[in-house]
């Protein structure tokens, strides 16, 4: 947006469906590899993030800016995910697969087994559940192969998704309850509320 019409940009990612709508970038032809410039995308602003208040997306900013050599400010203070609106009237997972139609908010109460710190513990994630019983509906979802011990009294969606329809159900939820993790990250995108445990 700060280059109108000076680039094209394509993304070969491990996770393709993020990009999936996104009027910006195109995703990349494999067959048509050669005609483009390739670059990885690095941030090493992370390194003064305890020295810098600044934004994560303002290294991928500065990473570009550079190798570039042209102006790339951050325009946005999240992530940018888009649906369609065929994608908006479908089903979503809760409904689809529990016969569940009504409000819920997702939890997210596991973990990857490389961040451990990100963990606020099973139990404090079901004391949540357990205080808000009869007011809020929550279905539970995660990773199958993270550890993602089952909550009592909630939808469970754990593993049973894959990333398009996590996008999906976050889209419809009401809210999120989670650590430092991607579905935090796409309650920003979608700008759903969020209760985000942080340094558990």
């Amino acid at each position: 947006k700060a280059n109108p019409g000076k680039f094209r940009i394509a993304v070969d990612t491990s996770a393709p469906a993020v990009w999936e709508h996104n009027p910006d970038v195109e995703l990349l032809d494999k067959a048509q590899a050669e005609n483009w410039e390739k670059m990885d995308c690095h941030y090493p602003l992370i390194n003064e993030c305890n020295q810098r208040a600044v934004h994560f997306l303002q290294g991928y900013c500065d990473y570009f800016a550079d190798n570039l050599q042209v102006k790339c400010p951050l325009a946005t203070n999240r992530p940018m995910v888009y649906l369609s609106a065929e994608e908006k009237a479908w089903q979503n997972q809760a409904e689809e697969q529990l016969a569940y139609k009504g409000r819920f908010w997702l939890i997210n109460a596991g973990r990857k087994a490389d961040y451990s710190c990100k963990f606020w513990g099973t139990e404090n994630f079901q004391r949540v559940v357990d205080s808000l019983r009869g007011r809020v509906v929550f279905v539970q979802v995660g990773a199958a192969e993270h550890h993602h011990p089952p909550l009592k009294n909630v939808l469970n969606l754990i593993g049973k998704t894959d990333l398009r329809q996590l996008v999906r159900l976050t889209w419809h939820a009401d809210g999120i309850v989670c650590g430092v993790t991607m579905l935090h990250h796409l309650a920003a995108a979608l700008e759903k509320p969020c209760i985000t445990i942080m340094g558990g």
